[in-house]
């Protein structure tokens, strides 16, 4: 039985999706703390108020929304474009080239950083409105998707 655990592991483990995946969990709770944040703090002191974002709800999630847009495209149109010049590689240097790009973990870390950036930003800008009622001002949330 541990023998199968250990074989179930090291399959989940070194699989490419299992990094992109663990980074995009990271990011979803991060942007539920800054969500929970966002409504529980406030901000308004002067120091706070010059380095957090400035905007109201609708500012937040129209950043939101374009951050994920944009880092989905450039996942999609990234890994299409590799996947493609590898498989037409794979042709004349072998199926290992393949596997070999897939078991990196440098890009396993880039397109848990495109997923992992998109995950919050969705969710967030979701959360900046509530049936059309902003909510407060999203200065934390904000500030932390610019930051990324």
């Amino acid at each position: 039985m541990k023998t199968k655990l250990l074989s179930l592991w090291e399959s989940v483990h070194t699989s490419f999706w299992f990094l992109p995946t663990v980074m995009a969990i990271a990011a979803v709770g991060l942007s539920v703390g800054m969500v929970r944040l966002d409504r529980s703090v406030s901000v308004d002191t002067p120091l706070l108020r010059e380095f957090l974002y400035p905007g109201g709800a609708e500012g937040a999630r129209l950043v939101l929304s374009t951050i994920a847009g944009s880092m989905i495209t450039v996942a999609g149109v990234t890994f299409s474009i590799t996947i493609v010049a590898l498989t037409l590689a794979s042709s004349q240097f072998g199926p290992r080239l393949l596997r070999s790009f897939m078991a990196d973990k440098g890009n396993q870390v880039v397109l848990g950083t495109f997923v992992g950036t998109f995950s919050p930003a969705k969710r967030g800008s979701r959360c900046a409105e509530n049936g059309g009622r902003p909510r407060g001002r999203p200065r934390p949330r904000g500030t932390c998707a610019k930051s990324r």
